[in-house]
């Protein structure tokens, strides 16, 4: 029973994880065989009014409102994501170690040895707290000042 709520856990984690760093489904579900500079492919659309991409040209109107984003800002941008959804995890498991920590002081009838314990738990989950919040302030911060420049 315990190994199958770690499989569900584990799977879970890994979902969310492909869904928060996202798939590039352009490059997923393009056909080659419509390249208009190939043999047989489609003529180019251009992008109408109100569109990322008004006035461009490009192989479908699919296209006239995908971001255009240069390599190094792709680079940054997933590595962003990718620490901030670790601070986020660090995050939610302190509070749940701080939550954890009340209900043992909540239950320890006085027991002096768990009343400890207790606190402890508390005192471990607010710093990883506030670790993950300081993560999550400096990685954001260097981003955008020193690799936005």
């Amino acid at each position: 029973m315990r190994l199958k709520k770690w499989v569900i856990i584990v799977a879970a984690l890994l979902v969310s994880v492909v869904g928060i760093l996202g798939v590039d489904s352009a490059s997923v579900f393009a056909d080659e065989s419509k390249d208009p500079d190939k043999e047989g492919g489609s003529s180019q659309v251009t992008c109408p009014t109100g569109t990322l991409r008004e006035g461009k040209k490009v192989s479908s109107y699919a296209e006239c409102n995908m971001e255009v984003v240069d390599e190094d800002e792709k680079v940054t941008a997933v590595g962003t994501r990718i620490i901030n959804f670790g601070s986020g995890i660090v995050g939610f498991i302190s509070v749940a170690v701080v939550v954890i920590g009340a209900i043992f002081i909540a239950t320890s009838t006085g027991d002096p040895g768990k009343v400890k314990r207790g606190q402890m738990a508390i005192l471990y989950g607010l710093i990883g707290v506030v670790v993950a919040f300081l993560a999550f302030a400096i990685v954001n911060f260097v981003i955008t000042n020193v690799f936005k420049s």
